[in-house]
């Protein structure tokens, strides 16, 4: 796992049109390679978000997003090609790792997963977070998991 950086600007736009991404996502149409750049370079640059790529050798098989404020809001996509074959809790517990090691103030992580999106509430149950409460995102229902710092 590293941070990302510009040269994952083209895979992670593939990933996040990537139609099962988007069924899964609170904002579910495709997105433009213009709006993907335009944000991608925000997020770079953003003291609020840290962003990490998962390689699997020399392959690139998942992104992981934190944004952080009294909080920090986890979202993860796995590529896919490597969905379904157990690496997401895994992703998602060294992820949170990652994230607190360079971090000063411990805040806890938390999901907010859709409550039709079962494998994503298996993946963050199995890398310990706890249901926190029923919560609505852009009108879409929705679980949030929480995990406290470590």
């Amino acid at each position: 796992m590293r941070e990302a950086n510009s040269s994952d600007l083209e895979i992670t736009f593939q990933w996040a049109n990537d139609s099962e991404t988007r069924k899964n996502s609170f904002y579910s149409s495709t997105i433009s390679f213009v709006e993907h750049s335009e944000w991608f370079r925000k997020k770079l640059k953003s003291d609020q978000s840290k962003m990490y790529i998962v390689s699997l050798g020399n392959t690139k098989i998942g992104f992981v997003r934190f944004e952080i404020d009294t909080e920090a809001t986890i979202g993860i996509v796995i590529a896919p090609e490597y969905r379904g074959k157990g690496f997401a809790s895994a992703i998602i517990d060294l992820a949170c790792a990652r994230f607190w090691k360079g971090q000063t103030n411990l805040v806890p992580v938390c999901a907010f997963i859709k409550k039709n999106n079962e494998a994503s509430v298996r993946s963050f149950l199995k890398a310990g977070f706890n249901f926190e409460r029923d919560d609505v995102v852009n009108g879409v229902c929705c679980q949030v998991f929480k995990k406290e710092a470590q």
